[in-house]
C-alpha cells in the first residue's frame, strides 16, 4: 500500500486511516508492504506504517527513482532479519543487480547533504505549482478529491459530468496529453476523473488549452 502521496490520487493516510488499516491487517494476520517512493515529497509527513506497527508487521520499501531520476534504480527495504535474508537470496538467485556507480552516487548525495537540499528545493517548487494548479482547476469547475498538500499529483472530477477519456482524446489534437481516470481502474465513476501532474500542468499553454477544451 502507498500511505503517502498516492499515485494517482495524491491521497495520504490520516492517522485514523493508518491505525484502521493496521488493526485490520492484525485481525486477519496480514503482512503489509508499504510502498513509500513518493513520501519524500510530503512537506510534513506523518509516521510511516512501519514506524507505527514495527517491521515484523510492515515491510517498508522506498527508493530514489521518483525523487532523483527514473534511471536511478536504487532502492532499499526495511524489514525483519528473516525477510531480509529471504529477499537477498531471491535477488541473488534471480541475477538481480544494482549498478554500483548509481549506489555510490546516491550514497554521496545522502552523506554530503546534496539530497536533502535537492528534496527541499523540488518540494517547495511542487507546493507552489500545486497551489496554482489546484486554484486554477477549481476555477474551471473541477472538484478536487482532497485539498492539495504536496506531491506530484492532483486527482479531480471534471465539471458537468464530462467524460475524461473523451476530453483526453480531444486534447491530443492540441498536443496535450492528459491522464483520464479509466487508465487507473474499472469503476465507472472514474470516467469523470482525471489525474494532473502539477509540474507538467503548471504552464500557461497547458492551462489555456484545457480551458479552451472545456469552453
Amino acid at each position: 500500500t502507498t500511505g503517502l502521496l498516492h499515485n494517482p490520487t495524491g491521497h495520504s493516510f490520516s492517522p485514523a486511516q493508518a491505525y484502521g488499516l493496521l488493526e485490520l491487517a492484525k485481525r486477519h494476520d496480514c503482512h503489509i508492504i508499504e510502498d513509500d517512493l513518493y513520501g519524500d515529497w510530503h512537506p510534513d509527513p506523518p509516521p510511516r506504517l512501519a514506524a507505527l506497527a514495527g517491521i515484523e508487521h510492515v515491510t517498508y520499501l522506498s527508493g530514489f527513482s521518483k525523487t532523483l531520476s527514473a534511471n536511478l534504480r536504487v532502492s532499499y527495504v526495511v524489514t525483519s532479519a528473516q525477510a531480509a535474508a529471504n529477499l537477498t537470496h531471491l535477488k541473488l538467485m534471480c541475477g538481480g543487480i544494482t549498478s554500483e556507480m548509481f549506489e555510490q552516487v546516491v550514497c554521496s548525495m545522502l552523506t554530503d547533504g546534496t539530497y536533502h537540499k535537492h528534496r527541499k528545493r523540488v518540494m517547495q517548487g511542487l507546493l507552489a505549482s500545486g497551489a496554482r494548479v489546484a486554484s486554477w482547476l477549481q476555477g474551471l469547475g473541477f472538484t478536487l478529491n482532497a485539498p492539495y498538500t504536496g506531491g506530484l499529483y492532483i486527482w479531480a472530477t471534471l465539471p458537468a459530468a464530462r467524460d475524461a477519456a473523451t476530453l483526453a482524446q480531444e486534447a491530443l489534437a492540441r498536443d496535450l496529453v492528459l491522464a483520464p481516470g479509466i487508465l487507473f481502474g474499472f469503476d465507472p465513476a472514474l470516467r469523470h476523473c482525471m489525474r494532473f501532474n502539477v509540474a507538467h500542468t503548471d504552464k500557461p499553454e497547458v492551462m489555456a488549452a484545457l480551458a479552451a477544451l472545456l469552453d
